[in-house]
């Protein structure tokens, strides 16, 4: 069992068809305490970093020591199928949950995220507005 932020090496496989452009990182909950399922997480593998949630393994195995990552992530992280890789994994802030979402290999995602953020800055500038308009 390892700790969130501990390095643990874990052996990469490939996603299977249902995660490809998923941006999901499927791994035993023992190599992620503390992060349920549908969390966002950040991984990194040396100086690579990438965002994507969590969910458990799929499948009959245990999923003890390895990780399912679709073509998107392993290229992102340097990794490759078969190989042993030293990953860091840690919980996503707020500002990592909007950065996977604006970065998301899906477009649905990615154009909800991107209006969410122009919807919270035109609020803002609104609120400013309405402000400056009462002061005057």
């Amino acid at each position: 069992m390892s700790g969130v932020g501990e390095t643990v090496t874990l052996r990469v496989r490939k996603a299977s068809m249902d995660d490809v452009h998923q941006d999901l990182a499927r791994l035993h909950r023992d190599h992620r305490p503390g992060i349920r399922a549908g969390d966002v997480i950040v991984l990194h593998v040396g100086r690579r970093t990438a965002r994507a949630v969590a969910r458990g393994p799929q499948g009959m195995g245990s999923g003890l020591g390895q990780i399912s990552l679709d073509l998107r992530l392993r290229e992102h992280l340097g990794v490759r199928p078969g190989e042993d890789a030293a990953f860091r994994i840690n919980k996503g802030s707020t500002v990592d949950t909007v950065l996977w979402a604006w970065h998301a290999t899906d477009a649905m995602t990615r154009m909800m995220a991107r209006l969410a953020v122009v919807s919270v800055v035109l609020g803002f500038v609104g609120l400013c507005l309405g402000v400056l308009s009462l002061v005057t």
